[in-house]
């Protein structure tokens, strides 16, 4: 005889042991003593097979039939010990401790556990229910276009203004040369010696200045194309063995 169909019998023999004021002016007929014993069997059934919600709902069924308190207190178990529902357990227990018909040995561990359930109530962290993360779009990017840094475009007009200069400096050289070709050819020997000199000076500096400002044109016309710069940029103008040589340095 399993342990759930003792505490059906155990309660029927309460029931029939109880003092008559305790008793129901009637006691239950054949009839309603099969019905319980079949809703019991089938709370054992549910019960093994792991239905335990519909377990519960066959023995409150049998409870309507006979109220016997081993019946609370196998809800109360099962509310326990296996739905995880402490409030409803603690409930039944309570029914059960005040039922007349309540064994004294049960109703000490039910007792008991109610004040487990009590404790652990009351040592459990508060939860406070978590708001729903708040999932905005995407910020829209918005590309700026690309400007030329501002130290190319200095350099660029730099460039440009140093490469004019030399240009109108070589204009300026290659005048004074032409002029004194002029000259020279209305001077006698001794003269023409020392205006002859002046003028090879003269038209190689305006070599030197054209050559050194188409340079630097050439380069400010690139850096302004291009919109790049950098440290270090600079015209260079150096001796060589027939004049000078001008060169740019800088970064592209």
């Amino acid at each position: 005889m399993t342990r759930h169909r003792v505490a059906l019998m155990f309660a029927l023999g309460c029931l029939v042991a109880m003092p008559a004021a305790a008793q129901p002016s009637e006691s239950p007929d054949q009839q309603t003593l099969h019905q319980v014993e079949e809703l019991a069997r089938q709370a054992r059934g549910f019960y093994n097979e792991g239905r335990y919600d519909r377990a519960v709902a066959m023995y409150l069924e049998a409870y309507k039939l006979l109220p016997a308190a081993a019946t609370l207190y196998n809800v109360a178990h099962i509310y326990d010990r296996k739905l995880d529902e402490p409030e409803l357990a603690a409930n039944f227990y309570r029914r059960y401790i005040r039922a007349p018909d309540a064994d004294p040995k049960a109703v000490q561990r039910a007792t008991r556990r109610i004040g487990q359930i009590k404790a652990a109530q009351e040592s459990a962290p508060l939860e406070l229910p978590v708001p729903p993360i708040r999932r905005d779009p995407a910020p829209v990017q918005i590309q700026r276009p690309v400007e030329p840094a501002a130290g190319g475009s200095t350099a660029a007009w730099v460039a440009l203004g140093v490469g004019a200069a030399a240009i109108a400096g070589g204009a300026v050289m290659g005048t004074l040369a032409s002029d004194r070709a002029d000259r020279f050819r209305d001077l006698d020997e001794e003269n023409r010696q020392g205006l002859r000199d002046q003028g090879r000076t003269q038209a190689l500096t305006a070599d030197i200045l054209f050559g050194v400002g188409a340079i630097a044109v050439g380069t400010g016309v690139v850096l302004m194309v291009i919109g790049s710069g950098g440290d270090g940029e600079g015209l260079g103008l150096a001796p060589s063995g027939h004049g000078a040589t001008a060169s740019w340095r800088g970064h592209f």
